[in-house]
């Protein structure tokens, strides 16, 4: 009696080993892309913890911190620190150094008559952009072990800018009852508690306050000390804008579109580049764009506090 054996047929073995090259080849395509979105993601979280610790920060202090930056302005008598080494960079007796614009003037507020003398006390930024200043604010994660930077899930550090603005309008220097509703005053000790909730006007120098100076554009066709997002041709996405906190993307801020390169741009203009851009991620060549911005803004900086009861 002749035995039969069955198999898989030559033809048969080389369709399914067909099939098994396509599901790899598949795979091995769609690795970068499924990587990349997991980095935005990890990204995303990252800054939602950002965004908690700065919260939280000022909640404690009446404050937001200062960024880590290696001067802005120079190396001046009691500033403190201006190395980049994961800290904030807070300046003594700012009024003698601003920023670099005409007429900025700072005073600590918390303590009256101190602001022309170097004694210890913050009055506010050595410079309003730079880096996030994670040490101060006890942020844990991929830390840089040379400079103290957070670092993305690119390698690159987070950028940090806070607005300087600074109206305590009738002058007294004390941020008492008086100024309430008046002043603003996000950067000296409690600051932001004793002025209380500010009715905002664009209109200088008179009260009622002069909102935050940081501005969330759609778009930009321009580079240099742009001021609103009229200056860049782009729209509002947020006006009032307290902080920003940026990733660079995983060009790493190596791609230096205009619309790209706002968000940059204060490390090479100086601290008057006010504008910041919130888009699409975009290849299109000359419009690339692949940061991840993230604000806070003043509504949400107050309804904070208030929830903290640092705020009426």
């Amino acid at each position: 009696m002749r035995s039969s054996q069955t198999g898989f047929t030559i033809i048969e073995i080389a369709i399914v080993l067909l099939i098994v090259a396509i599901l790899l080849g598949y795979s091995v395509a769609m690795f970068p892309i499924q990587q990349e979105l997991k980095q935005y993601r990890q990204a995303e979280q990252q800054m939602d913890a950002i965004f908690e610790h700065l919260i939280g920060f000022a909640q404690v202090n009446g404050r937001l911190p200062c960024p880590d930056t290696s001067g802005g302005v120079g190396n001046v008598p009691g500033t403190v620190n201006g190395v980049l080494d994961g800290f904030e960079d807070a300046a003594d007796n700012f009024r003698n150094h601003p920023d670099g614009g005409p007429g900025t003037s700072w005073a600590d507020d918390d303590n009256p008559g101190d602001d022309n003398i170097f004694d210890g006390e913050i009055d506010g930024c050595l410079a309003f952009s730079g880096f996030l200043p994670a040490g101060t604010l006890g942020i844990s994660g991929d830390i840089d072990s040379t400079t103290g930077r957070l670092l993305d899930p690119w390698g690159q550090p987070y950028r940090y800018a806070v607005s300087n603005i600074n109206a305590e309008f009738n002058g007294d220097g004390d941020n008492g009852d008086n100024d309430i509703g008046i002043g603003l005053d996000l950067l000296t000790p409690n600051g932001i508690r004793e002025e209380g909730i500010p009715a905002f006007s664009s209109t200088a120098p008179s009260p009622p306050a002069l909102p935050p100076d940081l501005f969330i554009c759609s778009d930009s066709n321009a580079a240099g000390a742009d001021l609103s997002c009229a200056d860049v041709s782009g729209g509002d996405v947020v006006t009032n804008v307290a902080a920003v906190i940026i990733s660079t993307g995983k060009d790493r801020g190596t791609v230096a579109s205009n619309i790209q390169a706002e968000n940059t741009d204060d490390f090479q203009d100086g601290t008057n580049d006010k504008v910041y851009i919130y888009a699409t991620r975009s290849d299109v060549a000359g419009a690339e764009y692949d940061d991840v911005v993230k604000w806070i803004s003043t509504n949400v900086l107050f309804s904070k506090m208030i929830e903290a009861d640092q705020l009426p």
